[in-house]
């Protein structure tokens, strides 16, 4: 039946917004200008890269497809999941020793190596650090109060929006737990239709500008993420205005929306790594908007008239920020937000955050999964809020030798030397409202109680005897490095500002951090350690199949090697309703 031109003119909005999304950031650049050369044969532009999409036609289409897809055969792989005790499974190549011949195309061709013109044997050394200037940015207000700012980037003809909208689910009075999710489905319903639009119109819309809008939720904040490319700001943000300010919140969209969330409720369980955030929140802060998560029963409880209710309550411009990152002037951006005037300001309040009570001893659950190939890991404990150059950034400072970077003691034991895991890390995750110190790891199921073996032994050992000389210095080059790339991509760029407003920052910060952490010594970093690192403290959660680990700490904790270290390890059954 072929395509319609409004198709098409859909398809093209979308390639050319990826197109110039794709040159954002160094890394990118680097590899679309690789693949131009390694497929054409010569240098391309970013203009050659659009206008071979803008140039086909719906002739064109039709001809490709009924050449190469109408009536082609398929190969149909389902692939099932073999229930088996055992840890791996011996690989068979059925084709090992078989001799294939050369494929007419590559007869007569032979390798020519590429002659080095450096020695391979003399190991790269790091550049000298340089601070780098953060962008310079507007900050301004609309008339009704709603904090505006934005800063020019020039690269690419795109501009990124976000708006955020404080509250959350932590609007939510403790009657209110009960529909735990509001908030979540809320934020779905305003991403459906409006009263002027079905989903499906506004969606088309859209995707003829190559443009997105996005509204998300989660504990502290709502927010609005908006992309387009600048010759369509002005359509992109009638369509906002319609999305924000005229939600459609139509019976059958609700409909929809609850099966969709409980379905990712459904999916969720099936995710070690998801089970074990989950059940870490509820062990730490309990039956409180922050321990607790959306479920079955909190959804089915929930009816239109909540969600409507909650977006005339709590989506207000008096708790809201915005950001704009583009190839855009302030006047002119002041002027094109001027219709978030129209949004009606209402009092929201925070509902305050109970203080979780710190453990003086060691808790440890495990959650079972069974068959489970991997168990994983989450430890941790209630840590400081963010603060931009307090303790809270001196810690990530302290943490990064421990498990913030690849080269870790936690990752250079787990998984460079023993093999138990693809990867481990820890931080201290600072918010508005809260914080915690985290490590978290997915290791092999047989070496579960090893692998919690070497963690509590590393973390011992930090704890006495905190970090090296050697360790400071290639904490300092490395984090002062990483700098470099934090505000590359209008999405890093406008991120960063989004910061700034919600913690209303100094616009000076990164240098006082920079300043910081040039300065700071090893007593400083181990007077951290000392303070903010404390074992007896962890809260455990194990995710895997709960029979062979027990057996395992059961065994482990008998011999002497691990006897000191996990001795204390009591399991309990953890569970959500």
């Amino acid at each position: 039946s072929g395509i319609t031109d409004e198709a098409l003119t859909r398809a093209k909005g979308q390639i050319e917004t990826f197109a110039y999304g794709k040159l954002n950031s160094v890394w990118e650049k680097n590899a679309t200008i690789s693949e131009w050369e390694r497929l054409l044969g010569k240098s391309s532009t970013l203009s050659d890269e659009i206008d071979r999409y803008t140039r086909v036609t719906k002739e064109d289409i039709a001809r490709v497809f009924n050449k190469y897809i109408k009536g082609s055969g398929a190969a149909v792989l389902n692939t099932y999941p073999i229930f088996d005790n055992k840890d791996s499974v011996k690989s068979v190549n059925p084709y090992a020793g078989q001799v294939f011949e050369t494929p007419a195309e590559y007869k007569g061709l032979s390798y020519v190596p590429v002659v080095d013109k450096f020695n391979r044997a003399e190991r790269p050394t790091p550049g000298q650090t340089k601070t780098v200037k953060v962008p310079d940015y507007f900050s301004t207000k609309l008339k009704n109060g709603i904090l505006v700012m934005g800063t020019k980037n020039t690269e690419t003809p795109e501009v990124n929006i976000v708006i955020t909208i404080d509250g959350g689910s932590m609007v939510l009075p403790a009657d209110k737990l009960k529909k735990l999710g509001v908030a979540e489905l809320t934020a779905s319903m305003l991403n459906e239709g409006t009263k002027n639009f079905t989903t499906e119109q506004i969606s088309a819309e859209l995707e003829k500008l190559g443009s997105s809008i996005s509204f998300n939720a989660n504990k502290t904040s709502n927010s609005i993420n908006i992309s387009c490319l600048k010759k369509n700001l002005d359509a992109t943000l009638k369509l906002l205005e319609e999305k924000l300010l005229n939600p459609g919140f139509r019976e059958e969209d609700f409909k929809l929306a609850k099966k969709q969330y409980k379905e990712s409720i459904k999916d969720e369980e099936n995710n070690a790594s998801v089970m074990a955030s989950k059940l870490f929140n509820y062990a730490v802060y309990g039956n409180s908007v922050l321990g607790l998560q959306p479920s079955f029963k909190t959804i089915d409880a929930i009816e239109l008239a909540d969600v409507k209710e909650y977006y005339d309550k709590y989506y207000s411009p008096t708790v809201a920020n915005v950001v704009v990152v583009g190839d855009v002037e302030e006047k002119d951006v002041m002027t094109k937000l001027d219709f978030l005037n129209k949004w009606q300001p209402r009092e929201v309040t925070i509902q305050p955050v109970p203080e979780p009570a710190l453990s003086t001893e060691p808790k440890f659950f495990v959650y079972n999964k069974a068959l489970a190939p991997s168990s994983v890991i989450q430890m941790g404990y209630p840590s400081l809020k963010f603060d931009a150059t307090g303790d809270y950034y001196k810690n990530r400072i302290a943490n990064f030798i421990f498990g913030g970077n690849f080269n870790s003691r936690l990752n250079l034991n787990l998984r460079e030397d023993k093999g138990y895991t693809y990867g481990i890390r820890s931080g201290f995750n600072g918010g508005k409202y809260n914080g915690t110190f985290q490590i978290s790891s997915s290791v092999k199921r047989s070496k579960t109680a090893l692998s919690l073996y070497e963690i509590m032994s590393e973390f011992k050992k930090y704890e006495a005897n905190g970090i090296t000389d050697a360790e400071l210095e290639f904490t300092k080059n490395s984090l002062l490095n990483q700098e470099a790339l934090k505000y590359e991509d209008p999405g890093q760029k406008a991120s960063f500002l989004a910061n700034i407003a919600r913690y209303n920052l100094d616009k000076d910060f990164t240098v006082k951090q920079n300043q910081i952490l040039k300065n700071i010594t090893k007593d400083e970093v181990n007077q951290q350690i000392k303070k903010y690192f404390d074992s007896n403290k962890l809260t455990t959660i194990v995710v895997g199949d709960k029979w062979i680990i027990e057996s395992q700490l059961d065994k482990a904790s008998k011999e002497a090697n691990t006897k000191e270290v996990l001795n204390k390890v009591k399991l309990k059954k953890i569970s959500i309703d």
